[in-house]
């Protein structure tokens, strides 16, 4: 048995990670590349080369690496999430095929990383105001997709990657009694395809599904190059006001939040795909005022 370098222990990982992909559809292939990435700048802010010994990556360098990103500004959650890769590289699944490398691991001594409550706190009227009225102008912008992928995030709660691979057979059409056009948009959000399978199903206003259809291409993406319309979103997002790595995941959080304020969580859980916890925590604001004066003493 051999302590591997790191050099070598990646090398198995994406080894075994294809392997293990087959068999259990985990861990993706993005998720792989993000763990590689994520060790390799914890090495480069620790001073550790690749060719060294994985037990020459100490908890004091670790602990050095932690204080030197967070005076710079870093957050306690993004330091968190770089932790976490050296985490993956050593999880349960993987230490059967270490052994059999032979391989002997010994595990990182991880320092922790207290974060902060991440509450969603909803916008003040006036960014609400100026989302809305960016929102509408967008129908006389030139590039289209980027009013259909503004729809999506505010009006179905999508997520970036869902809007990317969004095709047209996603768009399911029946003819009710009056001989009208229902569409439901049926999808399974990628991020849960693999933990609850949860699949959102949720009826499209006639209005939009008239809009949506004047944008219809010969493609069978929804929205070609997405990836680079959703760069300008974001862009637009923190010009408008905000000004988180995601900015324009804003959008998703603001349509859950008003349908969780209107409809309820069982609906807002409906239109997101995440359980009635995730969306408390992470996309409403339950704290926030969202009914009128009411006394007990008269809905008894």
């Amino acid at each position: 048995m051999i302590i591997p370098t790191f050099a070598q222990l990646l090398h198995e990982y994406k080894r075994i990670a294809v392997i293990e992909r087959l068999k259990s559809h985990r861990p993706s292939n993005p998720t792989v590349v993000a763990t590689v990435k994520g060790i390799h700048y914890i090495l480069k802010g620790c001073g550790v080369s690749y060719d060294l010994p994985i037990n020459s990556l100490t908890r004091r360098k670790i602990d050095d690496w932690c204080v030197q990103v967070l005076k710079k500004g870093q957050t306690a959650l993004t330091v968190n999430t770089y932790l976490s890769k050296l985490r993956a590289v050593m999880a349960r699944w993987t230490m059967p095929y270490y052994n059999e490398a032979g391989f002997e691991i010994i595990p990182f001594d991880i320092p922790r990383v207290r974060c902060p409550p991440n509450r969603y706190s909803r916008p003040d009227r006036k960014l609400l105001d100026a989302v809305k009225s960016w929102y509408e102008n967008l129908r006389d912008n030139k590039d289209w997709r980027m009013r259909v992928v503004a729809m999506m995030m505010l009006e179905f709660a999508m997520r970036n990657g869902d809007i990317v691979r969004l095709k047209w057979s996603s768009f399911h059409v029946k003819i009710d009694e009056a001989g009208a056009e229902r569409a439901v948009i049926c999808y399974t959000p990628r991020k849960t395809k693999l933990s609850s399978g949860r699949i959102v199903a949720w009826p499209i206003h006639p209005v939009l599904w008239d809009e949506l259809k004047a944008y219809r291409h010969s493609g069978e993406l929804v929205v070609p190059h997405a990836g680079h319309v959703l760069k300008q979103v974001n862009k637009e997002m923190r010009r408008l006001g905000f000004y988180g790595s995601k900015a324009s995941y804003e959008l998703r959080k603001i349509c859950i939040d008003h349908v969780y304020q209107r409809y309820g969580a069982e609906m807002a859980s409906s239109i997101s795909g995440d359980n009635i916890q995730t969306i408390i925590r992470f996309y409403v604001d339950p704290s926030a005022v969202n009914f009128k004066n009411i006394r007990v003493i008269d809905l008894i």
